[in-house]
């Protein structure tokens, strides 16, 4: 796994009972124009992550970094504008769990790197690579029982696409038809809004055949979370000896299947009119051509 994964990826915290909390992962993307010499950087999460009861969007946010000379810096983030509207932008369809907005980081004084915009697989590239059940998974994400002191300690965990449906999967306890893919990896509480990338080996299938080639890896979903065989949960406490201080629900049982928003979700809000309207230039989705065929500095 490339170091550039566990980099691109932040904890998000908000205020829960005058106390902020860990509540999930988002990361960076970067939308670079064609010559390299304008750069967007986006941060990406689950929209759940910044909403509390009833779907209402938390008043701010403090997204976690590592700063590059050591220990840990949180920035501030306004979740509601003054006229009460979100300031992350979401997707036309309210099924999907993601929220998206525009960052202005001293990126040189933070450990991080971005996941670059044509490494998000599109539905031409989800087509094109053959992704079909089987195919190695892994992401980058908060373990609520150890965040780090000094810097961001995401994990990473594996497994493999089990399902990618041809309907939409009815999730949650209302059994909302959403558009997701299911993957055989375990989600915990804090892994909402992680990074999912899907891996391509040296063989895989496209159609009848069998394609020998390099080892791609593609931004393919951002976790939304997991299916649970029942709902019992508990407060689990995160790095402290007082009760009641900086806890996260968490289920008790797990299906050991996870819900992954496909990316080209992603894709859609990137290239949405207003995203396009404040970066100035087209999404760039395809690696430019001084990458094409060799590797990438990320």
């Amino acid at each position: 796994m490339p170091p550039w994964v566990r980099k691109s990826v932040a904890f998000v915290l908000v205020e829960k009972g005058g106390t902020w909390r860990p509540n999930g992962t988002a990361f960076l993307v970067c939308a670079n124009d064609r010559s390299g010499e304008k750069q967007v950087i986006y941060l990406v999460t689950a929209r759940h992550v910044l909403q509390g009861e009833k779907e209402v969007w938390y008043k701010t946010a403090k997204i976690r970094f590592t700063q590059k000379t050591g220990g840990l810096h949180e920035f501030s983030f306004p979740l509601v504008s003054g006229d009460g509207s979100p300031t992350f932008w979401e997707h036309e369809d309210e099924t999907v769990d993601l929220a998206v907005a525009p960052i202005r980081l001293p990126i040189n004084e933070l450990d991080v790197q971005c996941v670059f915009s044509h490494r998000i697989a599109t539905r031409k590239k989800f087509k094109d690579q053959g992704v079909s059940e089987g195919t190695n998974v892994f992401f980058a994400g908060l373990f609520v029982g150890f965040q780090g002191s000094q810097k961001n300690q995401p994990i990473v965990r594996f497994g493999r696409v089990s399902l990618i449906p041809t309907e939409r999967i009815p999730w949650g306890s209302k059994r909302v038809p959403t558009a997701l893919h299911v993957v055989e990896t375990t989600s915990y509480g804090g892994n909402s809004g992680s990074p999912v990338f899907y891996e391509f080996g040296r063989v895989r299938a496209r159609g009848n055949a069998m394609v020998f080639g390099g080892t791609d890896i593609l931004l393919s979903g951002v976790m939304k979370g997991r299916f649970n065989e029942y709902e019992e949960t508990k407060e689990l406490q995160l790095n402290t000896d007082e009760p009641n201080k900086d806890s996260i629900t968490v289920t008790l049982a797990n299906s050991g299947l996870a819900a992954v928003v496909p990316s080209h979700f992603l894709i859609d809000i990137l290239e949405s009119e207003q995203a396009t309207k404040q970066r100035g230039y087209p999404l760039l989705v395809d690696p430019p051509e001084s990458t094409r065929n060799g590797e990438e500095t990320e």
